[in-house]
């Protein structure tokens, strides 16, 4: 089917898989791929479904509900999760696991350029780092013995309504703003900028600034996303009550036909206040392979997907054999090679074609985000040849904080729902 479109949604009670086989727009096909999840509390579900680097789909799972989720919806139950916490689970419906416990109600997930995810959690932190196999304050819950996992602020932000969460990874807003998180309040009707401060590979956030508010009372930001442009999007309920409890649902306030997208964009440099959105399906090869540098870390991610779908094979030699390309004196632009072996890795690693080889080049490269991501694909890995090991081991050591934190994830087991993997038994001296 080469016009075959897909989307995966959520939709009450499963995760289904749409598909357009004929590419005239509209589904003619759906599938369930995971379910039935619990719906007691509606407002508090499955949400923030992000693909990452890894081809998994990650997301939260939110308040009250206490779901036991089937393969395809059916047979007997792979999971178990109650109330706030986050998982993944492949695009085929293959494989679902549990990443995170705790948490109240997290709505919102979003990954940055390191690979790390961070959520926003309605009632308890507006930001988390999150750690796979953490475990987060939540109502009373306890801990698995080892203590909760580091929080990122202690502010809480004015409200209890923390929805969407957004890192800013591209270069359209001013230099100052690479980096920043944004999140949405939908109590206050602010977006919120938060400048994380890195002490080591942990985040500090003391107190956010407010980048946009809004005098009316309807305006309610639920979740927040980057634009292959460069431009934030921001997702307005647009309702005069907001409370899943303050009325009644049937009360004639209530709006159901209204909700905004607004697209925020910069105009006080010399870049245009209206940036172009390159079309990457009619990008070719060698474009393609030009955009896996791109500042935007959106349209290095969709150049990816491009690459591999209309590309693969004859990509993946191209992107190895630039692995051998000498490194250049200008600083920006190794950083944007930089980007480019981050994508290549992961390619490589999801087509089976990741050989010793590449690794140990990897493992030595001068920019530490690349050295970060081999660590995760290594985490990935069952079972662990001695000189994996030996990578992992020398990179508990090495001087990039960030590395060392990665390190320690890809050693631990890959889930708390399972035993760990023979090579975290067997190097769990690392």
């Amino acid at each position: 089917m080469p016009n075959a479109r897909e989307a995966i949604v959520w939709s009450i009670p499963n995760i289904w898989k749409l598909t357009d086989t004929d590419g005239d727009g509209t589904a003619d096909k759906r599938e369930v791929l995971y379910g039935p999840f619990d719906f007691v509390d509606t407002h508090g579900d499955q949400n923030a479904f992000r693909l990452g680097l890894d081809g998994w789909i990650y997301a939260c799972h939110g308040f009250r509900n206490a779901s036991k989720v089937k393969l395809k919806g059916e047979g007997p139950v792979v999971l178990e999760m109650q109330s706030g916490n986050t998982y993944r689970f492949k695009p085929d419906g293959s494989a679902i696991e549990q990443l995170t416990w705790g948490q109240v109600n997290p709505f919102g997930l979003c990954i940055d350029s390191r690979g790390d995810m961070f959520n926003a959690d309605c009632h308890s932190k507006p930001i988390t780092l999150l750690l796979r196999g953490g475990y987060y304050d939540s109502f009373g819950k306890p801990h698995d013995g080892l203590g909760f996992a580091p929080i990122a602020t202690s502010n809480d932000h004015g409200s209890t309504g923390i929805a969407g969460i957004v890192a800013y990874t591209s270069n359209h807003f001013p230099p100052e703003y690479t980096g920043s998180m944004f999140v949405g309040n939908v109590v206050t009707n602010i977006v919120h900028r938060d400048q994380p401060q890195w002490r080591g590979s942990s985040p500090w956030i003391e107190k956010p600034e407010d980048f946009l508010t809004c005098d009316d009372w309807w305006f309610h930001p639920v979740d927040l996303q980057l634009g292959p442009d460069g431009a934030l999007y921001v997702c307005d309920f647009y309702n005069s009550i907001i409370g899943h409890y303050e009325v009644d649902l049937k009360h004639p306030r209530r709006d159901r036909h209204r909700g905004r997208i607004w697209r925020i964009v910069y105009t006080g440099g010399k870049s245009s206040p209206t940036p172009a959105v390159p079309n990457l399906h009619q990008q070719n090869e060698e474009e393609l392979i030009a955009s896996l540098s791109d500042q935007n870390l959106t349209i290095r991610n969709f150049a990816s997907q491009e690459l591999e779908q209309r590309f693969k094979h004859d990509a993946l030699a191209k992107l190895r054999a630039r692995l051998t390309l000498t490194e250049s004196k200008d600083t920006e632009e190794n950083t944007r090679r930089a980007d480019e072996r981050v994508q290549t890795l992961w390619l490589l690693w999801r087509n089976d074609q990741l050989d010793d080889s590449l690794i140990q080049r990897f493992a030595t490269d001068s920019a530490a985000v690349v050295r970060i991501h081999l660590i995760k694909v290594l985490g990935e890995i069952v079972p662990w040849n001695e000189m994996v090991a030996t990578i992992a081991r020398a990179a508990a050591r090495d001087a990039d904080p960030f590395v060392r934190r990665a390190c320690g994830r890809g050693i631990g087991p890959t889930s708390r729902s399972r035993q760990p993997s023979a090579a975290c038994r067997v190097n769990a001296n690392v």
